[in-house]
């Protein structure tokens, strides 16, 4: 029995984390007791239950799936090549600099505004997760390689290891921990910069639409709360998928 909890020990203690958020959950909207403002948690997932049954939820979650998967992938490919760059050349690092660090200091909503200007509102969450995804990418990718051992890169021109044999064996080790950590951080950053840009320019069929149509014109707090699940769902099955390929890559390796 012991061996079995054991093994099973991370779900179990994760669903008991997700039963005491929705019991917590429950507690308050009872205290509050005001629906209209803090439905309970029943409720929003009959409501949840309700839109999975219908066309206009799943054609919102492909677009809303589709757009920002293209904008974190855009931003990856950026800051990776960025990170790149700036680990290969300090003028790069100063030149970009500066920017980068604008991006990280500037609110989200700001950027928002500013795109919707020369960007439509079916490509400005595409445009506002690649941005706020580069950074992130590419400070974990300049991380990484600057902490390639050097006394392992001197013991590869040592022995004239090729380009490709010391990216392999100085430069991915080092590299991948800080690439992965960065990869899973903006897993969520890009669904909560996407969610938001739909939101603030009310991209049409998308869950942002959804959500402040929800608040906006019918005032339902309980549907409201059961597309802001969804946007959760939907984050966590994207980490939780990135990570089990990370396992199974991992797995396969060692097998081999």
């Amino acid at each position: 029995m012991k061996t079995l909890f054991y093994r099973f020990r991370k779900p179990l203690l994760l669903t008991a984390g997700a039963l005491i958020l929705f019991l917590l959950w429950h507690i308050a909207a009872a205290a509050f007791d005001i629906p209209l403002i803090l439905p309970k948690p029943l409720p929003v997932l009959k409501a949840l239950g309700q839109l999975l049954g219908t066309a206009v939820f799943w054609k919102s979650v492909g677009l809303s799936v589709l757009r920002i998967s293209l904008g974190a992938a855009a931003g990856l490919i950026v800051g990776f090549l960025a990170g790149i760059l700036s680990a290969a050349s300090d003028t790069v690092r100063t030149l970009l600099s500066p920017l980068f660090s604008v991006i990280r200091a500037t609110p989200v909503a700001c950027f928002i505004i500013l795109a919707w200007v020369f960007i439509g509102s079916a490509q400005l969450p595409v445009f506002i997760a690649a941005l706020m995804v580069a950074p992130v990418m590419m400070t974990g990718t300049l991380t990484g390689l600057k902490s390639t051992d050097g006394a392992l890169l001197e013991a590869a021109y040592l022995y004239r290891l090729t380009f490709f044999q010391r990216v392999r064996t100085c430069y991915l080790p080092a590299l991948l921990p800080h690439a992965t950590a960065a990869l899973v951080n903006c897993i969520g950053l890009a669904w909560k910069a996407g969610i938001a840009a739909e939101i603030i320019v009310k991209t049409k069929d998308s869950i942002g639409y959804a959500i402040w149509d929800a608040k906006s014109w019918n005032v339902d707090s309980t549907l409201l709360f059961a597309w802001t699940l969804t946007v959760i769902f939907i984050s966590l099955l994207f980490e939780y998928l990135f990570r089990l390929l990370l396992k199974l890559r991992k797995e396969s390796g060692n097998v081999a």
